[in-house]
């Protein structure tokens, strides 16, 4: 027995090491299999429990397509119940099977026992249809075979097998683009296509792609493709569970260069091999997608006959049979090459249309390859085009499906190399195509009216926007420039003014469309990385944007930019940020001009007394805070911000103590946390070691010194766990100001360890420090991971050359971090020091691996 245990571990091994070298998926999956079944044959026969017993292989080792790592499915079928001899042979039997290596799911029943599990249990059912004899008693088997082939509900099990289609692949956010997708589980993936053959076989359609060819369930052309894409998927995960030496279906970064070198991907100028593998699995899984979307309907209109369907004749292509878009003949695309985009407009735009038939969407498969340069060219499928963008409703849809079936690649070449292109970032979710998509879906959110309590401001800018269709066309340009090297919003804008120029666009969209391409990424580096309070930095940012109709597209682009990126990108602060940056500009851009610097304090300090004399506060009051104030803190503060901090310092002036106030912001975008004590060596880093602690992220941070020698500081912190940011509310005035009370050393700094996903983006920290415009304050600039602490570290260092810090912005996308610093102190003026300052600054910024 420990022999035969012994000769299936090394032959598993000599045949993963020949699969490393010539990856022959088929000879691989047979080989592990043969090997698996003589070990469980030699333990059955060393237990003795042969006679009239059969053992049979069920799931995927039943269809001969056992991994490396896969669980071994063997079920003991037994003619009657056991007796407590032969229960205890077949109880050492299945213990001994775990020895082999892998995760055995065993079971013992009789015909009777399995029919009965397997009409309550799906799970079971779908594991018997794949059921193959090991070796044993072959009537019995075949008598297991007839009866439950006999009793199969085939509409049943279509059924059951839909629901848990939609269930899976909701649980994998329904797409199959994700940056660390699950070959077997997810949209696209291994159980999209075994659920095709169960759903088949359960028919009596045919079990495999060459079974269902000769029962004229599919033609050739689905049959090769059919095959293709399973045995790209089936080399995906014998490669995954080899490299990782486990049972891994997740195609993680850890893994992804790793399995590229090991298949023969290599890096290239522009591609790494591990992205160049990863588009030909998003390409496979999309290709599986559209198989699955043929296959699932076919078995519908199967299962669910509708019975009599009124049918409308549209034109001589397409016929509208209920709910289902039909065409009226074979080879009608060849016919009339023109339909194939109007089959996605007529679709949208048809109010009772919700599908596309299975004949349409095989004529569409096999009448791709029209789609060439005279077809791109022909007027009437620009029209076309052109009018699907327009279409007041479905937009986001159609081009979805155009992506999905690969039309909008053949017919945009310029969108074909962004399709399954991976983003090797550290802060996007999904391939720029689908991130595309997602934007386009979001723009149009914007112009339904259920979505606008979410952004009634996005909304209403949408809603009253003319010729909204200009930010559907720049969206899908917006990243068409990644991948083709250097700044891919230039890049991209070109790309546009191209395809402007092909389609005849007149110049003033032309200009404007082409502004929201190149200045994408413009709006959100101002509002995360500069002073908003700065009306220098809102002068610059309207001089750029120049029209109120510019300044709405690129606000609303950005905000749906952002919001798809990834879930854990947009968030509530960054939405803020925009909003504050878009009401500061709108006057500017209307006005065609910016006020001077003596008026805006002026009106600053106007409204912000009116609102807190409103509060109660006497004017004796503010002029005694205000008169320790100098115009620097009133520019960088709005009016808002201003009559907060002085209605809250306004219970406890004049003081030395420690005073602290918090309050919530605007949609729970975070906590802004006033400190106002006397100032001291150390006090910015004492209170970011607190915040530390409390496991806080810092926002914003704006760092104010009194003419009396108090500091008067603000920040904006978010959390960083989840937790009810009401009750952190609650109590963050008072644990902070006991903390400011009773100094305390603070902890050393560290470097920080990298996430799991952090590892395989690698970035290397970058820190510059360079004078401002004035000559007289420093801009630091720090671009590196992310983690807690980070700020807290940063103050540490700047505070042992005593440097002072006046603001911070930080920017953080995803797990990546790049902040700004107004900085000052005189260790800044000389070269040698600052050298010295940027060298420990990087230090402790560069992770520990």
């Amino acid at each position: 027995m420990t022999n035969c245990i012994e000769n299936f571990k090394n032959l598993s091994a000599q045949l993963g090491q020949r699969f490393l070298q010539d990856g022959r998926v088929s000879n691989y999956l047979r080989g592990h299999t043969a090997a698996a079944d003589e070990c469980i044959k030699q333990l059955a026969q060393s237990e003795g429990i042969f006679g009239r017993v059969a053992l049979v292989a069920l799931g995927g080792y039943g269809r001969r397509e056992l991994f490396p790592y896969s669980d071994l499915d063997v079920m003991v079928l037994l003619e009657q119940n056991p007796d407590q001899e032969t229960a205890e042979k077949i109880e050492r039997f299945l213990m001994k099977l775990w020895d082999m290596g892998l995760t055995v799911g065993s079971s013992v029943r009789t015909i009777e026992s399995a029919l009965e599990e397997s009409a309550k249990d799906i799970t079971v059912q779908t594991a018997l249809l794949e059921a193959r004899l090991i070796e044993g008693d072959l009537l019995l088997f075949a008598r297991l075979q007839k009866e439950f082939f006999s009793q199969m509900d085939a509409a049943g099990f279509f059924r059951a097998k839909a629901l848990e289609l939609r269930q899976r692949h909701q649980k994998h956010e329904d797409t199959p683009y994700s940056l660390e997708p699950n070959v077997k589980e997810s949209p696209g993936g291994l159980r999209d296509l075994h659920m095709l053959f169960w759903c088949s076989h359960a028919a009596g359609m045919g079990a495999t792609p060459e079974e269902m060819l000769a029962a004229g369930t599919i033609s050739n052309q689905e049959a090769d493709k059919l095959k293709e894409v399973h045995h790209a998927l089936k080399s995906f995960r014998i490669y995954l569970h080899l490299i990782a030496g486990r049972h891994e279906d997740r195609l993680i970064f850890d893994l992804q260069t790793a399995l590229a070198q090991a298949a023969g991907y290599k890096d290239t100028e522009h591609q790494l091999a591990s992205e160049a593998l990863m588009k030909r699995y998003y390409l496979t899984a999309k290709s599986v997608r559209q198989l699955t979307d043929i296959f699932m309907q076919m078995f519908e209109d199967k299962f669910y006959d509708e019975g009599y369907v009124q049918e409308t004749v549209i034109d001589r292509t397409f016929i509208a049979r209920g709910y289902t878009l039909d065409i009226t003949h074979e080879g009608a695309f060849r016919d009339d090459p023109n339909a194939i985009l109007r089959a996605f407009y007529l679709l949208e735009s048809s109010a009772p249309l919700k599908r596309l038939s299975v004949s349409l969407l095989r004529e569409l498969m096999s009448a791709r390859e029209l789609i060439d340069e005279r077809f791109r060219d022909d007027p009437a499928n620009k029209a076309m085009f052109m009018q699907i963008l327009k279409m007041p409703h479905g937009v986001s849809h159609a081009l979805q499906d155009l992506n999905q079936w690969g039309i909008l690649g053949l017919f945009l070449p310029e969108f074909q190399h962004i399709v399954g292109q991976m983003q090797h970032d550290l802060f996007h979710t999904y391939t720029v195509d689908q991130h595309t998509m997602r934007v386009v879906r979001n723009i149009r959110y914007f112009t339904r009216s259920e979505y606008a309590h979410e952004y009634p401001i996005c909304t209403r800018l949408m809603q009253g926007m003319k010729d909204n269709w200009r930010l559907v066309l720049a969206a899908l340009f917006h990243d068409i420039g990644k991948g083709l090297g250097g700044h891919h919003e230039k890049a991209g804008a070109k790309i546009l003014q191209a395809f402007c120029d092909r389609f005849s666009i007149d110049q003033e969209t032309t200009d404007y469309l082409v502004f929201l391409v190149r200045e994408h990424l413009t709006m959100s580096l101002v509002a995360q990385k500069q002073d908003l309070s700065d009306p220098d930095v809102i002068k610059r940012f309207a001089q750029i944007v120049q029209t109120e109709d510019r300044l709405n597209g690129l606000f609303l682009l950005t905000v749906c930019d952002i919001r798809a990126t990834g879930p854990k990108v947009w968030t509530q602060w960054k939405s803020q940020l925009l909003q504050d940056l878009y009401w500061q500009t709108l006057p500017l851009v209307r006005q065609g001009g910016a006020p001077d610097r003596e008026s805006l304090l002026l009106q600053r300090q106007k409204e912000a007394g009116e609102m807190i004399v409103k509060a109660g506060v006497t004017p004796k009051k503010i002029e005694a805070i205000w008169k320790t104030l100098t115009l620097q803190y009133y520019l960088r503060h709005t009016a808002e911000g201003i009559a907060w901090q002085t209605i809250s310092l306004a219970k406890v002036f004049p003081t030395d103590e420690p005073f602290v106030a918090t309050r919530i912001l605007p949609q729970n975008a975070g906590i802004e946390i006033l400190v106002y004590t006397p100032d001291r060596t150390g006090l910015f880093a004492s209170i970011l070691g607190f915040l530390q602690k409390k496991r806080f992220s810092v926002l914003d941070a704006r760092i104010y010194t009194t003419l009396d020698h108090k500091a008067f500081n603000t920040f904006v912190v978010s959390d960083n766990g989840g937790r009810d940011i009401g009750e952190l509310n609650e109590k963050l005035a008072d644990e902070l100001t006991e903390w400011l009370s009773n100094p305390r050393e603070l902890p050393k700094t560290k470097p920080g360890k990298l996430s799991r996903r952090s590892r395989h983006f690698p970035l290397q920290p970058l820190v510059n420090i360079e004078a401002d415009e004035s000559g007289k304050n420093y801009l630091l600039s720090i671009t590196c991971m992310d983690r807690i602490g980070l700020l807290f570290d940063i103050a540490t260092i700047l505070n042992k050359y005593h440097v002072n810090l006046q603001t911070a912005k930080i920017m953080t996308m995803g797990e990546r971090v790049e902040d700004v610093f107004l900085i000052d102190g005189e260790a800044l003026k000389d070269i040698p020091t600052t050298v010295a300052i940027e060298k420990d600054l990087l230090e402790v910024l560069t992770p520990e691996l």
